[in-house]
């Protein structure tokens, strides 16, 4: 009785202490306590509360969470979403079962895919991957896809590569946005192609592959922008902006500007190439036509 009547003190320290104890003595009355506490006004409480019912009893903090989570208290949902990495070791098994139940709700396994992603487990990668193809309920797709950029995992790079394709314009800007996070060749090529995708009708979308490809790329995305730039006029202005950011240039935003600075470009470094190449002879040492002259006579 004295710990639960710490928990309700006005001061947040005593009622830390009080949560501390009820944990170590672990009655009767302590998760229905440490539930209660997650609702206090003070972030350190929900945090200690958080902590000890994840090692406690996992399953039903899994549950409360699938509420609080969905809360339109946006204070107590920011809370909770930057104490969940930290619970990770506890939570990760209970809520990828959650979210591998096909019998699960479709908006609990929502939730689930939400909290695998602010944990950051790349354990969740495949079924997060699967969950994102061949669900047919549109908000666990794209809490999948997100969850997936969250994680920014090399291993969901394919499932990012395919969703940057979906039909859906949220699912495409957010694959985006992961392939932008996870970064290297692979993921270079699939945003240069989003750029140039035909079928792409959201001009947000374009533009934000275009800013990526200037943010990632090398001396080969200059050719794709130039490309961009002709096909799509309407994306002059973010294709320059990235061309400037990747040759330090501002030619301003006439294709064909740049079209023959590039081609010049490549023209001078051919010719670099042809002088630096070995002129032959043999084995590369005397030229060819013969042995050098020798020294004048005296």
């Amino acid at each position: 009785m004295p710990l639960e009547a710490m928990t309700q003190d006005s001061d947040p320290d005593t009622r830390i202490q009080g949560l501390l104890g009820l944990a170590e003595a672990n009655s009767p009355n302590t998760v229905r306590m440490l539930v209660h506490a997650l609702d206090d006004p003070a972030p350190q409480v929900r945090e200690t509360a958080l902590q000890k019912l994840a090692i406690l009893d996992p399953g039903c903090l899994v549950q409360e969470l699938v509420v609080r989570l969905n809360s339109p208290d946006e204070t107590l949902r920011t809370s909770l979403e930057e104490t969940l990495p930290t619970l990770k070791e506890h939570l990760e098994r209970p809520v990828l079962a959650l979210l591998r139940a096909v019998e699960t709700a479709p908006d609990t396994r929502v939730v689930a895919a939400r909290a695998l992603g602010l944990m950051g487990c790349e354990r969740a990668v495949p079924e997060l991957s699967s969950v994102a193809f061949e669900t047919a309920d549109a908000n666990l797709r794209l809490a999948a896809t997100q969850a997936l950029t969250r994680i920014a995992s090399p291993e969901g790079l394919p499932a990012l590569q395919a969703l940057s394709l979906h039909s859906n314009p949220e699912v495409r800007a957010e694959a985006l946005l992961g392939l932008a996070r996870i970064g290297g060749p692979l993921a270079l090529s699939a945003i240069e192609a989003m750029a140039l995708n035909p079928r792409e009708n959201n001009a947000r979308i374009r533009r934000e592959a275009i800013a990526y490809i200037g943010l990632l790329g090398a001396d080969p995305s200059i050719d794709t922008l130039i490309s961009v730039m002709n096909r799509y006029p309407q994306t002059r202005e973010a294709v320059v902006a990235a061309l400037r950011r990747l040759t330090g240039l501002n030619l301003g935003n006439s294709p064909l500007e740049w079209t023959q600075w590039r081609y010049k470009q490549q023209k001078a470094l051919e010719e670099a190439q042809k002088k630096d190449a070995p002129s032959g002879g043999v084995l590369g040492i005397i030229p060819a036509g013969g042995a050098p002259p020798g020294p004048p006579p005296p």
